[in-house]
């Protein structure tokens, strides 16, 4: 992400959060995930855990390669997506937009 010239920031941990949510979203395995949201073999194990932890994604086995895993997008790991798209869309307008005071995101996630 670029705010300003030669200044470039980290991706948050939201943001990766997004990025796994994103690749994974019809199922996909370890190392495709790991290739198309741009994380080191370290990072993406972190990342997995704490997603399966949390309920937004599932494990399971592939039907098309026999002992390999897929991971796959649960409904909690759905709703998460929606409202990061909704935080981005929010961030992107322009203030006076935003003044209207219309808007409301409920930020409460499943099971919470």
């Amino acid at each position: 992400m670029i705010l300003s010239k030669g200044i470039r920031q980290h991706r948050s941990r939201l943001k990766i959060i997004n990025d796994i949510l994103s690749v994974a979203r019809h199922g996909e395995r370890k190392t495709h995930i790991m290739y198309r949201a741009n994380l080191s073999y370290d990072q993406l194990n972190e990342y997995l855990a704490f997603l399966l932890d949390s309920k937004l994604l599932a494990k399971e086995a592939d039907r098309d390669y026999e002992g390999a895993m897929v991971y796959k997008v649960t409904p909690k790991g759905r709703q998460f997506l929606e409202r990061y798209a909704q935080l981005q869309e929010i961030i992107a307008r322009p203030a006076t937009a935003q003044k209207t005071g219309a808007d409301h995101i409920d930020l409460t996630i499943m099971g919470e």
